[in-house]
């Protein structure tokens, strides 16, 4: 069931206003009254009237929209959400790169020759965003290396970050977003096929 791209057990990516990552899951839709009920197994605080932004992936693209969470419950398997949507589907915008969820370790070096682990949680062919260790600003300049089997090994590839969120304080990890800067044609091409070939196997 669902309209559009909405569809039951759809898989959501949601940022919420501090820049926490969570993975959801969509439940149910109301589209007559634009209630939308997602399911998560994250431990990220959400609070009733918080802003959260939606991101939806399909083979077209990631498709963004803004929700407002006007009810939160909890039970075994972890959080529930009804949010509110937009009333109309035409204020879903397409992003400028498609994203894709995708889990991989990722290192991630300072100019001042500070290493940091991590891991991954989306990529596109502009950027990543990772759960890392503490040690990052945004601005910094950084190199990466992380593979994106079966397509690509990367290694020292040049990055600025572009966002850091607060600490999730059950894993003792920080979300970042990381911008890829002077990227080589070839490599911006392999993370293209790599997009492109998970998106192959996303259910539409």
């Amino acid at each position: 069931m669902g309209t559009g791209i909405l569809k039951i057990g759809k898989a959501l990516i949601i940022k919420s206003t501090d820049n926490n990552i969570i993975h959801g899951r969509v439940e149910n839709i109301d589209v007559k009254n634009a209630i939308l009920i997602i399911s998560s197994s994250s431990t990220v605080r959400v609070a009733k009237g918080e802003k959260l932004s939606i991101a939806i992936p399909t083979i077209e693209g990631m498709f963004d929209f803004d929700a407002e969470v006007i009810d939160i419950s909890k039970d075994s398997r972890g959080l529930n959400l009804i949010l509110k949507m937009p009333l109309k589907l035409i204020r879903i915008q397409r992003r400028r790169a498609t994203r894709i969820p995708y889990l991989t370790r990722i290192m991630v070096s300072t100019e001042k020759g500070v290493v940091i682990k991590g891991i991954t949680l989306d990529v596109s062919t502009v950027g990543v965003g990772i759960m890392g260790e503490k040690g990052l600003l945004k601005d910094d300049k950084v190199t990466l290396s992380f593979s994106l089997k079966p397509i690509v090994g990367i290694d020292n590839l040049s990055a600025t970050i572009a966002w850091m969120g607060k600490e999730d304080p059950h894993i003792g990890k920080y979300p970042y977003g990381l911008k890829f800067e002077d990227m080589d044609k070839s490599i911006e091409e392999s993370i293209r096929k790599f997009v492109n070939l998970k998106l192959e196997s996303v259910d539409l």
